[in-house]
């Protein structure tokens, strides 16, 4: 019991979970302390009224407390090596230690009479990622936006080989619902019809209940039913399916230039085609890729993300390899959509499919002006919301991307236009030299500032010279501090930049764009 502190067995713990929220194969337990009360104005985890901080002999000042605003304790389970200690280890179930680490607390919302943690329930794994998540009641917790419905619930996800985040990934507060007319079936065998006998109600003990890991519409995802018996309701919240895709492989040229015009003329026919292909993995609950046999997934191609323009982009399709439905422009931006059957799938026991296949022809004449600009092609994803039927004019989409795992954006690896202007091999490997010169005129040594010296400026010469070849978009950066003011010279365009990032006193940086030399 070394780990136990007296305001954990004094803080009217009444509710249970057990959950596994790291995947490690042991179940956690997850305790609420809903009384749970601590002074105002004091962060210490010690500092309630049941700790031996805290001077009963002064009595209790009730205006310094936040009451029953709440807490859960969450005791993870570690495996135990009992092999020293039981010859029979191996034919005795595991038992799980749990006081090698000290519980992990969430506070919530901190409101007080809001008893967070009067109900828990482990909700499955919601998100796919092979860890149970839970959710957390407040029944009495007062609306952040001073709305008059009463309560939240509070969903906490669990991380692979990991504590959970202390912060909730969702709060739902009843305020935020559909205000419908409650379903009300007493009486009737007639499940299917809604009875809306009233208006909709207010909710004053919204999560007083909870009960989760059920899917309950044939999704395969599990819902969440909420219930306020202070007023006779109960709210069922249905999941979604979470996706998400990493690691990306792409397909791309291999010379170190792309060509993009024949020999000395401006245009260049199929020799300057090249291929580009996306394959990613898609990650979520194995079971749930077998059965369903297509996902739909919008995607949004910028074939040349370093030229903000649109008319300015060089890229364009020229034919797909893999059959899809896109809308193209000459501007260089395609918004896609497509299907990913889970029949295609690269390789046996992969999750692995091909998001795009294109064949690739250069806009030659936009080329010249930004030959020097990379070239990358930036991917967004984003879902196509199918929406599923339950009750009748009430759907809602069966799944989405998962909201930090994987990626929603991929962007390839940069690759360079041919330059003639840069010897054989067509890359630009410029040298660029820069030498400073204080040609200041001052009564003592001109590399000094002394305080209050009878300088008005200080001239300063930098030299730059490029010993290579073609230099563009070069910028000179000159760093120097708040006490200096910066002049600058005419023909040169500068921007100044703020630097707090730096160990010493403020700094200013000085950007200078410099011309084609």
């Amino acid at each position: 019991m070394s780990n136990f502190n007296r305001s954990m067995i004094l803080s009217n713990h009444i509710c249970l979970a057990v959950a596994d929220l790291d995947g490690n194969g042991l179940v956690d337990i997850i305790v609420g302390a809903p009384y749970f009360t601590r002074r105002q104005n004091q962060e210490g985890s010690q500092d309630t009224i049941n700790s031996k901080q805290f001077n009963h002999n002064e009595g209790i000042q009730w205006s310094n407390l936040l009451p029953d605003i709440g807490r859960v304790y969450i005791f993870y389970g570690n495996h135990l090596n009992l092999s020293n200690l039981l010859s029979d280890s191996k034919q005795r179930p595991e038992i799980p230690d749990y006081f090698t680490q000290d519980p992990v607390i969430l506070d919530g919302p901190k409101s007080p009479k809001g008893r967070f943690g009067h109900a828990l329930t482990n909700i499955g794994d919601i998100d796919g990622d092979g860890t149970e998540d839970l959710a957390v009641s407040c029944p009495y917790c007062t609306d952040p936006d001073g709305r008059t419905d009463k309560g939240a619930v509070f969903i906490y996800l669990g991380k692979k080989d990991s504590i959970l985040d202390t912060k909730p990934f969702q709060s739902i507060w009843p305020s935020d619902l559909p205000k419908q007319s409650p379903v009300t079936i007493c009486g009737s065998t007639d499940f299917t019809s809604d009875y809306a006998s009233e208006s909709p109600r207010l909710f004053t003990a919204f999560g007083w209940s909870l009960s989760g890991s059920y899917d309950l519409d044939g999704n395969h995802a599990p819902d969440l039913v909420i219930g306020d018996y202070e007023s006779d309701q109960v709210v069922m919240l249905r999941g979604r399916n979470t996706l998400w895709f990493d690691s990306p492989i792409w397909e791309l040229p291999t010379q170190p230039t792309l060509s993009w015009r024949y020999k000395d003329t401006l245009t260049c026919d199929e020799q300057c085609y090249f291929p580009i292909q996306l394959s990613a993995r898609i990650n979520g609950k194995q079971h749930l890729l077998k059965q369903i046999k297509d996902w739909k997934l919008r995607l949004l191609i910028d074939l040349d993300s370093d030229v903000e323009q649109p008319e300015n982009k060089r890229l364009a399709i020229q034919t797909t390899r893999k059959q899809m439905i896109y809308q193209s422009t000459d501007k260089g931006i395609i918004d896609m959509l497509v299907e990913l059957k889970t029949d295609e799938f690269i390789e046996e026991n992969s999750s692995r499919i091909t998001l795009f296949d294109f064949i690739v022809k250069p806009l030659t004449s936009r080329i010249s002006a930004l030959l020097w600009k990379p070239v990358r092609i930036n991917v967004t994803l984003n879902p196509v919301h199918e929406p599923m039927s339950f009750v009748e004019h009430k759907s809602i989409s069966s799944w989405i991307l998962h909201p930090f795992l994987g990626s929603r954006n991929f962007i390839s690896r940069s690759m360079q236009f041919a330059n003639p202007a840069c010897g054989v091999d067509n890359i630009c490997r410029p040298d660029l030299q820069v030498q400073m010169i204080d040609i200041s005129e001052g009564p003592t040594d001109k590399s000094i500032i002394y305080f209050r010296e009878r300088v008005s400026q200080r001239n300063i010469t930098v030299h730059i010279g490029n010993l290579g070849e073609n230099a563009y978009s070069t910028q000179l950066h000159m760093i120097f501090p708040d006490q200096l003011s910066f002049s600058m010279p005419e023909g040169l365009s500068c921007q100044t930049v703020t630097l707090n990032d730096l160990k010493v006193s403020l700094y200013f940086a000085q950007i200078c764009s410099l011309q084609q030399f």
